[in-house]
């Protein structure tokens, strides 16, 4: 915000087109008198107060004097000597309220209740007059009448904004026109933090709050007595909801004791302050929240540690920093893996100590917790430590060699031996696992193994598979037993619209489970299954885009090599095997564009754990079929739902991406294509594909042909009736972070994945959607030709159906305009 002078001078437009330009990291400025003004908040320097008396001959009036802080206010008044009160309010006292005036009277003075409006001139102007009339002259105003609420600039409607600014806009200008030819002693209007640095939730509110601050000031300038107090939240009352004032206390803001309040304010009453915020902050953790979307100069001024930190610390060094110090170099890692296990597990109420190698927000962690968990290390271990470069890190693993690099710089490249993960090393595949003679007769499979059935994708392949062959399905599954692992499938097909009595007979479940050597099958079991199978689809795994290539190794690394030792077992059986086109993800094909037929070469850049794994996956399914295994290979990208019916598996990324934004209001400005093609297009061409033989040893692309930008898809969505703002990915990153905490947002569990950068060149998650390899897709449509299968947009005929699911099955909320 620029705020020019009254007077506009010669050069006001250079001025504002060089803010805008750069305006050095400042978001509010003012111009007078030629000098350039900046907003910080100040611990203030109060000069002496002189003791207050209220007189007992004179009337003071209290608006909102009916709630809680008004009668407070009240109270303390009388204590200090008043003994004529006018208390006003829209409703009637409260049977509380009453028993509080009941008891100011008892101690000698005359409590009159106004019922009226503030916002009201009429109501206003009676009850100065009854004042004139009854009572004596008026010589004090406290203005704490007021309205909160929460609600995002997308949510708030008119009614709310008026609401809210009334009391305090309109309302204090009636005050203020009606009282400012009396001889007051003092005008005081309890403001709030929030227009000084804002609240989340609460814009209306900080903009009504920031009028009584400027009108303090102004009737400052026409020599009129004012005081606006930019309170924080009040303990036991007071205008902040309970859990929003849980949620203040976590960000370093406490309730005040009223006594220590109203102590202040008698202060600065006193001392003829003009305006003061008074408020009990940690300011490192707030610092840390507040900054979090980067740097706010209003708090420049406002570091150090909490008093009682800045106290122990001067006392002892904590135990841990000196168990770092005396120890051995090749001993510090891991005594601090196992500190900060211990403190994570604390911060986040496990009942064990946390995987080093598992993120911690996978685990739950908020990014309050980050905070919470942030704070203590830098106390602890006196180390600098960015709250974003502890997000990014995520797994205790990282972070601790983040923090060995601090806390020893010189000997950190020693201690911290960081392992980097060889894929070409993983990918491995034991020489037992080799086909014996492939004959050459054309069989048509009567048994099938699937894996995966109980997932999205899975579903809708054992559907085509039952569709499209006579074959029985043989799904493996994780159940108690085979009744339970039936049940699963089912319920799995029913969820989709997929279920159909008659497949109760062609479905096998098959209990066992893909992470475990022989699939978890006894000897006995996986010896029949593999002489009675005649072919496989592949299509279990693990997606997680959080999880390390360890955590996920065992079910889609190790998993994928049981699949082959089957395939390879006394008869030789097809594979047909579900990849993701995230293999060519290798910074060494950014830019470019490939064939079906180009194999997976590079591994450069290749960071997140789930395309690791599928990296390596399909590294032993080539090596099994230059071996002599008849395998095909399918890349599909980010599977989307049913284009018929619009069905969704709703924990899908992009499901939670779209809702995420949907939630925030915001988009990222991808400047990329959209990459998801609907889950029955891909279990389609898999198995049409997959029953021509002329398919085997080969790959194929299965991404939408059909080019659609995510800026086409925010516009639609914002037509649909979501407001959605595209903005930067840095701005939408920096406000993911904001909202995190809450944990309401579907995003929240995501932080760490979008806070990513990849490859050398860091790029976000927007800049590798850039410069991402394109798939070539034109063998994979040209086979594909003879048959109905098609690939439809994504248009807004398809997004019309997606949103439709969407929003019947309630995941998505009705849009607030009318479609």
């Amino acid at each position: 915000m620029i705020d020019l002078a009254p007077d506009a001078t010669e050069d006001e437009v250079t001025q504002i087109l060089t803010e805008i330009e750069d305006a050095q990291g400042e978001d509010h400025l003012a111009f007078r008198d030629g000098q350039r003004y900046v907003a910080r908040l100040v611990r203030k320097q109060l000069p002496e107060s002189q003791k207050l008396t209220f007189q007992p001959d004179a009337t003071y009036l209290i608006t909102g004097g009916l709630g809680a802080l008004g009668l407070r206010i009240a109270q303390w008044m009388v204590e200090q000597g008043a003994r004529q009160l006018v208390l006003t309010g829209r409703r009637g006292a409260s049977t509380q309220a009453q028993e509080t005036i009941s008891q100011l009277k008892q101690l000698g003075a005359k409590v009159v209740v106004a019922q009226g409006d503030v916002c009201n001139e009429g109501d206003m102007l009676r009850m100065l007059e009854g004042v004139e009339v009854s009572m004596p002259p008026l010589r004090g105003i406290v203005h704490a009448a007021g309205v909160s609420r929460y609600e995002t600039l997308q949510d708030m409607s008119l009614d709310a904004l008026e609401s809210v600014l009334r009391p305090k806009v309109v309302g204090t200008w009636i005050l203020h026109k009606l009282t400012q030819d009396i001889a007051l002693d003092f005008f005081v209007n309890f403001s709030s933090i929030s227009s000084v640095w804002g609240s989340k939730g609460q814009a209306h509110y900080a903009a009504a709050n920031y009028f009584l601050d400027v009108l303090a000031h102004y009737r400052h300038g026409l020599g009129l007595p004012a005081l606006s107090v930019n309170w924080g939240p009040w303990a036991g009352g007071g205008m902040a909801l309970e859990e929003f004032q849980t949620f203040l206390t976590r960000m370093g803001v406490a309730g005040l004791q009223p006594e220590k309040a109203i102590t202040a304010l008698g202060y600065l009453l006193g001392a003829g302050c003009v305006q003061a915020t008074v408020a009990q902050v940690d300011w490192t953790l707030f610092k840390d929240l507040y900054e979090a979307r980067g740097q706010r100069l209003i708090l420049e001024q406002m570091g150090g540690q909490p008093q009682t930190a800045i106290e122990q610390q001067s006392e002892q060094r904590s135990e841990i920093l000196q168990q770092l110090e005396t120890a051995q170099a090749s001993e510090r890692q891991a005594i601090l893996t196992s500190y900060l296990q211990s403190e994570a597990a604390t911060v986040l109420k496990l009942p064990h100590l946390p995987n080093p190698q598992q993120s911690l927000f996978d685990l739950g962690m908020d990014s309050l917790m980050a905070f919470e968990l942030v704070s203590l290390l830098r106390s602890q271990l006196q180390v600098e430590l960015p709250v974003m470069e502890f997000m990014q890190a995520s797994s205790i693993a990282a972070l601790v060699a983040l923090l060995l690099k601090q806390f020893a710089p010189n000997e950190a490249a020693i201690e911290v031996k960081t392992q980097v993960l060889n894929l070409n090393d993983e990918a491995v595949l034991d020489d037992a696992i080799y086909p014996g003679k492939v004959t050459a007769e054309r069989k048509v499979p009567l048994a099938i193994f699937l894996t995966g059935a109980t997932g999205f994708l899975g579903a809708f392949l054992l559907k085509e598979l039952l569709s499209q062959t006579e074959a029985d399905i043989y799904c493996l599954v994780r159940a108690a037993d085979s009744e339970l692992g039936a049940r699963k499938i089912q319920n799995n097909l029913q969820s989709y619209l997929l279920w159909e009595k008659e497949y109760s007979s062609r479905i096998i479940p098959v209990v066992g489970d893909l992470s475990q050597p022989q699939l978890g099958l006894a000897v006995e079991q996986f010896e029949a299954l593999a002489r009675h199978i005649d072919a496989i689809y592949h299509n279990g795994a693990v997606l997680n885009f959080v999880y390390p290539y360890s955590t996920l190794k065992p079910a889609n690394v190790l998993g994928t090599r049981e699949i082959l030792r089957l395939a390879c077992q006394f008869k030789v059986k097809p594979l047909h095997y579900v990849s993701t086109d995230a293999v060519f993800d290798s910074s060494a094909y950014y830019g470019t564009q490939v064939k079906e037929s180009e194999p997976i070469i590079h591994t450069d850049g290749i960071d997140l754990g789930y395309t690791q794994t599928k990296w390596v996956a399909e590294k032993l399914v080539t090596i099994a079929r230059d071996r002599g295994l008849p395998v095909s290979i399918y890349r599909p990208p980010l599977i989307a739902g049913n284009s018929q019916t619009g069905l969704w598996n709703t924990d899908d990324f992009t499901c939670r991406f779209i809702k995420g934004c949907i939630q925030m209001g915001s988009m990222p400005n991808m400047n990329c294509g959209i990459t998801i093609v609907p889950v029955d297009y891909v279990s389609q061409a898999v198995v049409y594909l997959s029953r021509q033989h002329e398919s085997l040893g080969k790959a194929f692309h299965l991404n939408n042909p059909n080019y659609s930008s995510w800026s086409e898809v925010a516009d639609w969505i914002d037509n649909f009736g979501y407001p959605v703002r595209q903005i930067s990915y840095e701005a939408w990153e920096a406000e993911l972070i904001e909202i995190a905490g809450s944990g309401e947002n579907a995003l929240s569990g995501l932080v760490p994945f979008f806070l990513r950068r990849w490859s050398e060149e860091q790029l976000t998650f927007a800049g590798l959607g850039q410069r991402r390899v394109k798939l070539n897709c034109e063998e994979t449509v040209a086979r594909l030709a003879g048959s109905s299968i098609a690939c439809p947009r994504v248009d807004s005929k398809l997004l019309t159906t997606y949103f439709s699911h969407l929003i019947c099955s309630g995941f998505l909320d009705t849009p607030k305009v009318r479609v």
